[in-house]
């Protein structure tokens, strides 16, 4: 399968990515509203306590490329998808075509303590 390259996504500052790593960075930096250190301890402290024992690095440390990589491929076909719609096959296809994307959105999810709703 031919390996799609995405770039051109406009920055806020009027710049355009010229990456695939900078597209994926624009797009979860817009997606998710990363929060500055000092503002994500505050987040934490306020509004999601609770979860900040569960995503401790001890407990969750980042994931890495190859975990993501020898996972994904192992998803099995002809599976029903979750409460998203999104199958397995579509999962592949994604990371086929945006190898690293999965990877940061995971860890972003992860450092973040915080998991999309469907």
């Amino acid at each position: 399968m031919k390996k799609i390259e995405i770039t051109g996504i406009k920055l806020p500052t009027g710049e355009t990515t010229s990456s695939l790593d900078e597209t994926i960075n624009a797009v979860l930096q817009k997606s998710f509203l990363l929060i500055q250190r000092q503002m994500r301890i505050t987040f934490r402290k306020t509004i999601v306590k609770p979860r900040v024992l569960l995503t401790h690095p001890f407990f969750d440390p980042p994931l890495s490329c190859d975990e993501v990589n020898t996972v994904v491929p192992m998803l099995k076909f002809n599976k029903s998808a979750g409460p998203d719609s999104i199958s397995n096959e579509i999962i592949k296809q994604f990371h086929l075509a945006f190898p690293s994307f999965l990877h940061k959105l995971f860890n972003v999810c992860l450092d973040l303590g915080i998991f999309p709703r469907v």
